[in-house]
């Protein structure tokens, strides 16, 4: 005859034993947007972007800025364009363009820092602050 008692440890089993988390990889520093860098990017915007890219909506020659994968994925990327530039086709947004970006490179790293958060703040996903250091790595 089976007591309570025993069926009670009979129902046990060890508890299961739980690996140990395995190290992660810490997640990459976020820098601060300060409103201060918004303003000098919004500026920077305004003296070398606007004229072809508008308030961020382009035109059939020029590429809309908003909902770009380029402003979207890394800052790198964005940067490397304003950087070297880039023409012949692409297919930005589902629209088909055929234009030039010249390159920006006369702009400072601390200029194209800031526009670059800006873009990505004001046009696409926001994120961390981009800095003059990442811009001076894809020189």
């Amino acid at each position: 005859m089976v007591t309570f008692v025993s069926a009670l440890v009979a129902g046990c089993s060890p508890a299961p034993v739980e690996e140990a988390p395995k190290a992660a990889t810490p997640p990459p520093r976020e820098v601060p947007v300060s409103p201060a860098l918004l303003a000098e990017g919004a500026d920077v915007y305004e003296n070398h972007c606007a004229l072809c890219h508008y308030a961020g909506e382009g035109n059939e020659v020029n590429p809309a800025l908003i909902g770009s994968a380029v402003v979207a994925g890394p800052a790198a990327g964005t940067i490397n364009v304003i950087l070297k530039g880039r023409q012949g086709e692409s297919v930005v947004n589902g629209q088909k363009l055929n234009g030039i970006m010249p390159a920006q490179d006369f702009l400072t790293d601390e200029e194209i820092a800031a526009v670059v958060t800006y873009v990505r703040k004001e046009f696409g996903p926001g994120g961390s602050a981009v800095t003059p250091k990442e811009v001076a790595a894809q020189r």
